[in-house]
């Protein structure tokens, strides 16, 4: 039986063309100097690979997220509108770009793609599971059209695309009120296109604030902080700053196993720079603001005007229709994340293909669709402030690690961690607060510390 090394470059390409996932071809290539040699003489392998993993329509917005993550910072409105010009306009400009890209690119859009497509699935189950509840005589089974899939996928891509766009600096966070670049970028949109980037905001808002839960709730430095693990409002900037983080993030925080990796995470971005606030950005999306006309009175020939441009892809009425008949009755400044549609959005209304809104009667029910219930009762909320000031006093008096109303026994003292041959430091721009272990640098006879696990009280008391 041949080896390996035996066999010709061209039968080794027409393997490895096979790959699911271009974020494999690497290991692959790391196999022997024999594979290497072949994506040498095979250098388009990487685009043959990409380009089965993604479908064609979603391409242009994948190297986008490439490109405006290599924007020079500060990014300046030029580059932002270049990039989001050709996008829009001559995304196969983009496209023709995928043959010059080097492999390290490829398996970054291969790796985001593989998280949008995980949580594109997972919020349209989840919307669907909700419809279910209001109607049990739809079906059990959700299987989305290609229009479907590529629509909850494009609203995921362009949630990423402004995190990358507007990411903030060390200096200075990124203002979002005052940016005319984010009312720009969402001015490349008609209405129901950015309503269902509100579906995906909310949705990252409730499984990222799932997700971080008991690491917000019960770790003593951030309640002395006051860090607010309920208000899914837009002017709650700490956890919004955390959102900003991006995909990435967001979805290893919902897929972490255990409080330490959470902490971890979530600690690793809570005091890094402030990135645009998509939420906030729907605040300040129009330049017509206050402006009272109802959707109703607008003529057709208006409501063409609202379109900016028409995607070949997505020509479907399913979203606009349902857009229309919900907001018939709402002035300009109503039409996109407006409270009283909240229930619709997680039903992801906007997202359906037409003949499925027809075929399950579902345009009919959505103007009975409630908001989206309470997050919260105020019970929860008078304990989150009261936990605040319990978690403060500790902090102030020197503890840090797990609190909750009944169990104190995972509060530490720093100043016994130091016994222990740990070391506090606090937050600030560079790195969040956290334990450094005292050790020996045999280098020039120096003694330094180094940051060797940044830990959670819950396994300072394992140490201890």
């Amino acid at each position: 039986m041949p080896n390996l090394v035996d066999l010709p470059y061209e039968v080794i390409a027409s393997i490895l063309r096979n790959l699911d996932n271009v974020r494999d071809l690497l290991p692959c290539l790391l196999t022997c100097q024999h594979v290497h040699t072949t994506f040498k003489e095979y250098p388009m392998l990487k685009e043959d690979i990409f380009r089965r993993q993604v479908i064609p329509t979603l391409l242009p917005y994948s190297i986008a997220l490439v490109k405006a993550s290599h924007l020079p910072v500060p990014h300046t409105s030029s580059s932002i509108q270049a990039l989001l010009a050709t996008l829009y306009d001559e995304p196969g400009q983009l496209v023709t770009l995928l043959n010059t890209m080097p492999l390290s690119d490829f398996s970054q859009m291969g790796h985001i793609h593989d998280v949008i497509e995980s949580l594109a699935i997972s919020f349209a189950n989840d919307s669907w599971a909700l419809q279910r509840h209001d109607d049990p005589s739809l079906p059990d089974d959700l299987v989305l059209s290609e229009k479907e899939h590529f629509r909850f996928c494009r609203a995921f891509y362009r949630a990423q695309l402004f995190f990358n766009l507007f990411p903030g600096t060390e200096d200075e966070p990124y203002d979002t009120a005052e940016s005319r670049d984010v009312v720009w970028f969402l001015s490349m949109h008609a209405p129901w296109e950015n309503e269902q980037l509100s579906c995906v905001q909310d949705y990252l808002q409730e499984i990222f604030f799932k997700a971080s839960f008991d690491v917000i709730a019960h770790d003593v430095h951030y309640g002395g902080l006051e860090i607010d693990y309920l208000s899914r409002d837009f002017d709650n900037f700490s956890m919004q700053r955390l959102i900003s983080r991006g995909l990435a993030f967001i979805h290893r925080v919902v897929l972490a196993s255990s409080y330490e990796e959470k902490y971890t995470l979530i600690s690793g971005e809570m005091f890094t720079k402030d990135g645009a606030n998509l939420s906030d950005a729907f605040q300040w999306r129009v330049d017509n603001r206050g402006v009272e006309k109802t959707l109703d009175e607008y003529t057709e020939q208006e409501i063409q005007a609202l379109v900016p441009r028409i995607d070949p892809h997505d020509t479907d009425q399913g979203p606009f229709k349902a857009w229309r008949l919900v907001h018939g009755d709402l002035p300009h400044d109503c039409w996109v994340s407006h409270n009283d549609t909240s229930g619709l959005r997680e039903r992801a209304y906007v997202m359906w293909d037409l003949d499925r809104l027809e075929n399950h009667n579902l345009l009919a029910t959505f103007p009975n669709v409630p908001e989206a219930t309470e997050k919260y009762t105020d019970e929860e909320y008078d304990n989150m402030q009261e936990s605040f000031k319990i978690r403060d006093d500790i902090w102030e008096a020197g503890g840090m690690g797990y609190w909750s109303k009944d169990d104190t026994s995972k509060i530490v003292t720093r100043t016994y961690l130091t016994g222990l041959g740990f070391k506090y430091f606090p937050p600030s721009p560079e790195h969040p607060a956290g334990v450094t272990q005292r050790v020996e640098e045999r280098v020039a006879g120096n003694t330094e510390d180094v940051i060797v696990e940044k830990m959670p009280c819950s396994r300072t008391t394992e140490a201890a």
